[in-house]
């Protein structure tokens, strides 16, 4: 493995559902950021992630754009909870 996120990859549910939790944990402490819900974070992130890979594939249309727009809610929700379920479970340290 030459790269640890390829495109393939993270045009996968998993894979830009790792990228969102990745980049949110980096960002959510920024200056900007600190005063802004966690959730939001998340949610924009997700979004964005999402909006520049079809961009990136030249993917995004008319339809792309309500699909990506709805999906990034999915890939929020399913960030949002893979990331409560480690923590509870104890694989995250508190």
């Amino acid at each position: 493995m030459d790269q640890f996120l390829s495109l393939q990859f993270l045009g996968t549910f998993a894979g830009v559902v790792l990228a969102t939790n990745v980049v949110v944990q980096v960002i959510k402490d920024l200056p900007g950021l600190q005063r802004m819900p966690t959730r939001w974070v998340v949610l924009i992130v997700s979004e964005g992630i999402l909006f520049a890979l079809a961009t990136v594939q030249h993917t995004l249309t008319a339809q792309g754009v309500l699909l990506n727009f709805l999906n990034g809610f999915v890939v929020a929700a399913a960030a949002m909870s893979s990331w409560q379920v480690a923590k509870d479970n104890g694989v995250l340290a508190r």
